[in-house]
Parts: C-alpha cells; sequence; structure tokens
C-alpha cells in the first residue's frame, strides 16, 4: 500500500491484462456516491473528444470487498476493472523493438520483456487513480474542500489562467461539469485544431493542465517530506506522461525579485488576505490559505505512426518502427475529470439531453435557444471535396433541386441568344442579367455548400426565385422578337416561349410540392400512412423523430381530415408554432414546459421509421429524468413507420453497489 494522503492506494493489473484494479483503505461509514464516480471515470474516457483513442471499454467498477450498500465496511475495498477492447497483435512485430520514449528499453532490461501495452506503466492504468480520485474528492467534500481545474494548453493553443486571487467553488464545480473544461470558451475549438493537426500528420502534442485546491485549513502539510508540494508532485508524477509540476508562479520564480515574488499580507473585511499568490498558496510545505494553485505538464504522446529509429534488442542492430495500435494524439486531455461540456453546464443540460438536442429534438423546455447556442459552435468553412460532397448529396436526395439546376441553367441559355437576337439597342442589359442571374445562383449555392449548410430546402430558396427571373428574361427577350415584326422572328419567339415553359415545368412542380416528397410514382409515403394511423387512434398524440425519413412535408398540415394528434417532426422551425402548442395543449401539457419525461405511462408515442429503435440518448433522459428504469414497447410497426410507448418499471434491481 502506498500512502495517499490519509488513504493507502495500490494499483494493479495492466493495459492487456483481463483485469486491472486497485485496493484501498478507507476509513468506516463512507457513502460512495455511484454517480460522481460514474461521471468522474466517463470524463476520463473522452471517448467523443478528438484526439482520444477509439479503444473502448465499459470501465465498470466491480467492487469486490470493502463496500455493503454503498457504504465503506472499514475492510480494505477492492475495486476491479476488466479489459476486453485490448490487441496484442498490434505489439507482435514490436516485441523487440523499444518505442522511442516508451518504457520498453527500461523495462525490457529490468523485467526481461516488453510489456504489451505498456502494462502497468500505460496510461490506461489512470482508470484504477481516476476512481481513486473520485472517492478521495468525496472524502474531501466532508470535510469542505474541493477542486478543479481546467486544460490550460494544448499544443501551443493557450487558455486563460486563473486569477490567482479570485477562484470560487462556482468556477470549479462549473469546470468539473465539462467535458472540455476550459475558461475561455472560445480556446476549446484552437486546442481540438491542433490536435486534429497533428493526428493527420501521424504525430501528437503535449499540453498542461491547471489545477486549483479551495478550502485546504491552514497549515495543512508540513515541512519536507509532509509538505503539501511533495505530496501533491509525488501524486501527479504517478500519471503517466507527466513531465512537470509548478506552483504558483512555478519556473517564473527563477526570473523575479524578491519584491516581486513576495505574497503581501493585509487584513481585510476582519480576515487575513493575501496582496498576490505567487507561492500558490503555499509556504513552507503548508497551506497559508489562499487558493492552492499548480500546473502540471504532459508530454506529447510517444505513440505516434510516424517511422522512428530504434534498435532490435535481439539483433542489437538499428532499426526504424512505426507504431500501430490506438493511442491518444494528446494525453492532457484525460489529466482533468469533468462530466458534462461547458456548454451543458452553462445551458443547464445533462449530456443526454445535449446529444438529443444536437441530433434534432427540440421538444425538452430545457433546450432553449441560448442552450442551442452554447451547444453548437458556429460552422466553419469546409475542405472543397467536402463542399462537392454536400453538392452530390444535395442532388441525389431532392430531384426538385436537381431540375431546378438544369431548368436555371437552360433559362439563363436561352434568355442570353434572345437577348442577342434582340433589337439591337437593347441587347446589353438583358444579356448581362441572363448571365449574371446564373452566375449569381451557382455563387450563392457554393457558397452554401462550402459552409456545409446546404439542406434542399435552402437550394431552393436560392433556385426558385433565379428561376423565375430567369423565366421573365426569357419572356422579355421572345416580346422582343415578337414586336420585330418579321415572320421567322415571331416564330422563334413563340418557340422560345415554349421551350422556356417546358424548363420551367418541373420547378414548379416542385415549388407545389414538399421539397421532401417523393415521386408519386414511388407509391404512397409512410407519413400518408401515419396520418391514417393516427386518425384511427385519436386518443394519443404521436411525435416523430427525424429517422422516419426525408418524405415528409416541411409545413405542418392540420386542415380538415388531417390528424391534429400528429407532429411530424419532434424539432425545426415550427416547434412553438401555434399548431404545436394547441396539439400538446390538447392532451393536457404546455409546450413550453414538456420534459421527455411525459412520454412515460402517458398517452404519447414516439414513431420512428421502420426498423427503427429510440435512440439511446432519448432512452437515457427517460431514465436520467424520472430517476428509475423505462421501457420501450413496440405498440404498431407498418407502412415504413413504428409506434412505441415507454412504461416505467417497478422492479428493483440494484444490486447494493453504488
Amino acid at each position: 500500500m502506498r500512502p495517499w494522503g490519509s488513504i493507502k492506494l495500490d494499483i494493479y493489473g495492466g493495459s492487456h491484462e483481463k483485469r486491472m484494479g486497485l485496493t484501498m483503505e478507507l476509513p468506516k461509514g463512507l457513502r460512495l456516491d455511484g454517480e460522481i464516480i460514474s461521471r468522474d471515470i466517463e470524463r476520463r474516457r473522452g471517448v467523443s473528444k478528438k484526439g482520444v483513442t477509439s479503444r473502448t471499454e465499459a470501465d465498470v467498477p466491480i467492487y469486490i470487498s470493502g463496500v455493503r450498500g454503498g457504504v465503506t465496511t472499514g475492510d480494505t475495498l477492492r475495486v476491479e476493472f476488466e479489459n476486453s477492447d485490448f490487441r496484442p497483435k498490434d505489439y507482435a512485430d514490436i516485441s523487440s523493438l523499444p518505442r522511442p520514449s516508451h518504457c520498453d528499453y527500461p523495462a525490457y532490461i529490468k523485467y526481461g520483456g516488453i510489456p504489451s501495452g505498456g502494462g502497468i506503466f500505460s496510461g490506461r492504468m489512470t482508470l484504477p487513480l481516476v476512481f481513486a480520485g473520485a472517492v478521495a474528492r468525496q472524502l474531501l467534500m466532508q470535510r469542505g474542500m474541493t477542486a478543479g481545474g481546467h486544460y490550460y494548453d494544448i499544443g501551443g493553443a493557450w487558455d486563460s489562467p486563473f486569477d490567482p486571487l479570485q477562484v470560487d467553488r462556482h468556477t470549479l464545480d462549473r469546470l468539473r461539469g465539462s467535458d472540455f473544461p476550459v475558461l475561455d470558451v472560445s480556446a476549446r475549438r484552437a486546442m481540438e485544431d491542433r490536435i486534429g493537426e497533428a493526428a493527420e500528420r501521424g504525430d501528437s502534442v503535449g499540453g498542461s493542465v491547471e489545477l486549483c485546491a479551495l478550502g485546504l485549513p491552514v497549515g495543512t502539510g508540513g515541512p519536507l517530506w509532509e509538505g503539501l508540494e511533495s505530496s501533491i508532485a509525488s501524486i501527479m508524477y504517478a500519471v503517466p506522461g507527466v513531465k512537470g509540476v509548478e506552483f504558483g508562479a512555478g519556473f517564473r520564480m527563477a526570473d523575479m525579485h524578491g519584491s516581486d515574488a513576495n505574497d503581501g499580507i493585509r487584513i481585510k473585511d476582519g480576515k487575513i488576505a493575501f496582496e498576490s499568490n505567487n507561492s500558490g498558496g503555499i509556504n513552507g510545505g503548508m497551506a497559508n490559505g489562499a487558493p492552492v494553485l499548480l500546473r502540471v505538464a504532459f508530454r506529447p504522446t510517444p505513440s505516434i505512426t510516424q517511422p522512428q529509429h530504434t534498435v532490435n534488442l535481439r539483433e542489437l542492430q538499428n532499426a526504424r518502427i512505426t507504431v500501430g495500435g490506438r493511442h491518444d494524439s494528446c494525453i492532457a486531455l484525460r489529466g482533468l475529470a469533468a462530466a458534462e461540456a461547458e456548454a451543458l453546464e452553462a445551458a443547464g443540460l445533462t449530456p443526454e439531453m445535449a446529444e438529443l438536442a444536437l441530433s434534432g429534438c427540440l421538444l425538452d423546455a430545457s433546450v432553449t435557444t441560448e442552450a442551442l447556442a452554447a451547444l453548437e459552435p458556429p460552422e466553419e468553412a469546409h475542405t472543397p471535396q467536402e463542399a462537392l460532397e454536400t453538392l452530390r448529396v444535395l442532388f441525389r436526395r431532392s430531384r426538385g433541386a436537381y431540375w431546378a439546376c438544369a431548368a436555371l441553367a437552360g433559362l439563363c441559355a436561352l434568355a442570353a441568344l434572345l437577348a442577342l437576337a434582340g433589337p439591337r439597342g437593347s441587347r446589353l442589359w438583358p444579356f448581362l442579367a441572363s448571365a449574371g442571374v446564373g452566375l449569381a445562383a451557382a455563387a450563392m449555392l457554393l457558397y452554401l455548400a462550402w459552409m456545409g449548410r446546404l439542406p434542399a430546402r435552402a437550394a431552393m430558396t436560392v433556385l426558385l426565385p433565379a428561376v423565375a427571373l430567369a423565366l421573365w428574361l426569357v419572356l422579355h427577350g421572345a416580346a422582343g422578337l415578337w414586336t420585330s415584326g418579321s415572320g421567322p422572328r415571331r416564330a422563334a419567339a413563340v418557340a422560345a416561349v415554349l421551350v422556356g415553359a417546358a424548363m420551367f415545368a418541373p420547378c414548379a412542380r416542385a415549388a407545389y410540392h414538399s421539397t421532401y416528397n417523393p415521386d408519386p410514382a414511388q407509391g404512397e409515403s409512410a407519413c400518408t400512412r401515419l396520418e391514417r394511423y393516427a386518425l384511427a387512434h385519436g386518443d394519443r398524440l404521436f411525435i416523430a423523430d427525424l429517422s422516419l425519413g426525408d418524405d415528409r412535408s416541411l409545413f405542418p398540415d392540420w386542415s380538415a381530415g388531417k390528424p391534429a394528434n400528429l407532429l411530424l417532426a419532434w424539432g425545426g422551425w415550427n416547434n412553438h408554432s401555434e399548431g404545436y402548442c394547441a396539439a400538446f395543449a390538447r392532451f393536457g401539457y404546455a409546450h413550453d414546459g414538456f420534459r421527455i419525461a411525459d412520454f412515460a405511462d402517458s398517452p404519447l408515442r414516439l414513431v420512428t421509421g421502420a426498423g427503427a429503435q429510440p435512440s439511446d440518448a432519448f432512452m437515457a433522459c427517460l431514465n436520467r429524468q424520472l430517476g428509475r428504469p423505462v421501457t420501450a414497447v413496440l405498440e404498431a410497426e407498418e407502412g415504413g413507420f413504428a409506434v412505441y410507448a415507454f412504461t416505467t418499471e417497478t422492479a428493483d434491481k440494484g444490486d447494493g453497489n453504488p
């Protein structure tokens, strides 16, 4: 057992062992909060972050001993985690080739072989450390102490630092609730860009985190080996990849004078206060009452895919190595733990609700305009390849947009020809107008494709007015030919009008029908069949998710003969419209106060596409909001759609573990 403050801790296992775990000696009677532990483990996983390995493990703690009913017994706490997604074959070809800057060479000398996946030295071993940290944090909370931090530097992209004297508990709580904790929200994108750029090159980046602890009683710690700096630094250096720890001003103190570095002491509001905090809240190894501040630097991940120099330990020859497998592009991302995005905390959304909102669900009252603005950063320009793919998807999914583009090109060309054939004194402006209409529409479509904002409705918003203007130019040119008086010119004018009308006909059809409606030749749509089903079950309110498909109308229809109990989209521009609100009110719900939990044990039904199921995020929201298990029951499946009801379970399936 290694002493860890008042806790004793030991860790065993390895990255490619079947199991890994820890033992802790803890006081009797500590209630372990399973939610805190789960959230800290989840934030460590960081599976949605750029630069984090694709290795996926459940990371569910298995309690072997030391806890009963979620409360520590006083016996040694033993917890294990299963390793299931490891691939020793990734390392078979390099069993005698030490990876540069890894533990491979010294471990080979000390233990007689290179540990697969890094073994006990792997970053995978931070999992039991995070568990132990979550338990330790609960002890600190009982004693009025708290701690938190943020990414300070990732690959040369910097966040704002803590105010050395003004850090508050709310700020630390907010940071702990973020999967990418930064003080300046704009720093996130710059950091992710640095990670992404390195990953594309098969490289990695380093980083640092800034940490703060509040509430430590003055005098906590002691001299020499009992000092806070000694204890904290020893713990930090147990984290794989840590290469530097500094407190307060740290290494900057080497360039200071004593008059600048010393923290003046004053009386403020009847209490001892400091004028600065260059010492990081620690003097003589003891807490002085100011916030304890430190920064921890992580090296770039040594496992990179670029070729590197090494040696063959068996043959004692120079060699080159390319490291395969799955590795982080920035291990500093795992240096901090938090459960929800910064935006989520500010917006008051759970991770599940955030995922649901970003997938198009705007039903829950917690999904406000401010929440969406915090969750979804502004669109960035895409690459030319992505822009071309956007256009390809547009024309594949929307016949209306395809024919509108074809008609626009044809009408503009026809209008230009008519302008050139018209009276000599009035040729220039109609010709330029014809060319300008086509070029302006093309430029707008290309811009929207470049920005990745080109659904069919946006394309038709650009194309239909342009087509109408081009048709007017065709009619104007035909009128010019007709008034010239000659028989051939009049015949050409009539022919031009007929050709222009033929080109415009598909666009008129696309304007009449929704751009999302299928071709009638394809048969009756799923939405039409769903309308019939909803009319036959007027005692229920049907709400369709986006998996129903793209054959629904863009505009809700509550006219005579249409079901008033069917909402064909659970999110969109009309989500708070009068018709939507009326549909909810008809069943006793206030739309502005609606929660996903209202689906349970109610007349509300979720409609999905045939073969689809309610999403994991949707079910997670139901379970979290209700605080008990919810079961999705397939009520009907026919004609391209499926209807689900939701019921709660009363059986207690808990096993007594937190």
